[in-house]
């Protein structure tokens, strides 16, 4: 139309046309109701459901919270988990994948911080049991060189190497590798 920019003609368009839609529904209602002689104030209940939809229902919201938590959990994990060192050895809680390492088959001479990034063959491979979400890994892993690794990475730059004499090694993001190291060590050497 002259005198009318795209936008406008396209909404006058639309309008029309919701228009006449609108006003031939309403003639197709008010024809209905003559023909089969219902009035828009007669009302129908439904049939009550039986107790088979209020089970099903409930085992749905269930299932339903079950997927959230495993959802949530590792959102809460990479924020939670704590490593703490003890002559016992080292224990990891607040992770799915928790667990105390005995100090017996710690490796302490190899005990070391690294750099994931300029260490690649200690790089995780293969989700094996764990979580691997952007920002965490947890659980267990097979590593680039073979070996299988407990991990539980945020950083990837700030870990803890702790290997083990039970076949694998336990990778840890702590804020300060060169300190856990120091001090898992000190707890291994005590009686």
């Amino acid at each position: 139309m002259p005198g009318l920019d795209v936008d406008t003609y396209s909404w006058l368009c639309a309008t029309v046309t919701l228009g006449a839609l609108s006003l031939a529904a309403i003639q197709c209602l008010r024809f209905n109701n003559q023909i089969y002689g219902v009035t828009m104030n007669t009302e129908f209940k439904i049939v009550p459901a039986g107790s088979s939809t209020a089970i099903s229902v409930v085992l749905i919201a269930l299932l339903l919270l079950g997927v959230a938590g495993l959802v949530l959990a590792p959102a809460f994990a990479s924020r939670n988990a704590r490593f703490q060192v003890s002559s016992a050895g080292l224990r990891v809680t607040g992770d799915l994948y928790g667990r105390l390492v005995p100090a017996a088959s710690i490796q302490a001479a190899a005990l070391r911080p690294i750099d994931l990034a300029r260490e690649p063959q200690l790089q995780p491979r293969w989700r094996i049991n764990g979580i691997a979400v952007p920002g965490y890994k947890s659980g267990w892993f097979k590593l680039r060189n073979g070996e299988w690794g407990l991990l539980f990475i945020t950083n990837p730059e700030r870990v803890a190497l702790v290997p083990t004499s039970a076949g694998y090694s336990v990778l840890l993001s702590v804020a300060d590798p060169q300190q856990f190291v120091a001090a898992l060590r000190a707890a291994l050497a005590q009686p």
